[in-house]
């Protein structure tokens, strides 16, 4: 059974906080020190200036955006062509494979991955490819674009393994598991915007 677009979220939500721990340390870190260009950043570099327009132009650390985009691409492609999941995905119980139910080829699982994180490399239109990848899953088929692209869905576990009602203990687990994220996110947010 295709995954819930909500699932989905979810599972998405905890992969980005799962990445952007390491990557707002990354970012603290090589800002806190002098900048390339001779201790200041060039004017009009902020933070929306970079998304919206050209990330790299005036941007004296634009490698740390490029790092940070191949570490998620890494991230993807590895747990995707491995097992199928995330650690977003396994929390919400959520798992990608081909659109005839076999499981993915390191090369599908590397195509999605490219096309999932192009969204952070791509000058002047990346947000709005980023946008456009995931609006696409309120298509018919519940498919993003990455996963249209690749020929691949995401299946709900809990219906494929025909599990019914019944509490277990996941619920807790995710709520712990979101915890135990969002407060390194939130402390390094803390840090980076004090």
């Amino acid at each position: 059974m295709i995954a819930a677009r909500r699932h989905r979220f979810g599972a998405s939500l905890i992969d980005t906080l799962i990445l952007t721990v390491p990557g707002v340390a990354i970012r603290s870190v090589a800002l806190s020190g002098p900048a390339a260009d001779g201790g200041e950043q060039a004017a009009g570099s902020g933070w929306l200036d970079l998304w919206l327009a050209n990330p790299y132009a005036g941007n004296p650390f634009w490698y740390l955006d490029v790092a940070v985009a191949i570490m998620l691409l890494l991230y993807l492609w590895i747990c995707h062509a491995y097992w199928g999941q995330t650690i977003g995905k396994r929390l919400c119980r959520l798992r990608v494979v081909r659109a005839d139910g076999t499981p993915l080829t390191p090369s599908q699982a590397g195509v999605r991955s490219v096309v999932s994180a192009a969204g952070n490399l791509i000058p002047y239109v990346g947000l709005l490819f980023s946008l456009v990848d995931g609006l696409w899953i309120f298509g018919p088929s519940k498919r993003c674009l990455h996963d249209v692209v690749a020929g691949t869905v995401v299946v709900d576990l809990k219906a494929v393994a025909g599990e019914t009602g019944g509490r277990s203990g996941r619920p807790l687990v995710l709520t712990v598991g979101l915890l135990v994220i969002a407060l390194p996110f939130a402390w390094f947010l803390w840090i980076a915007w004090g």
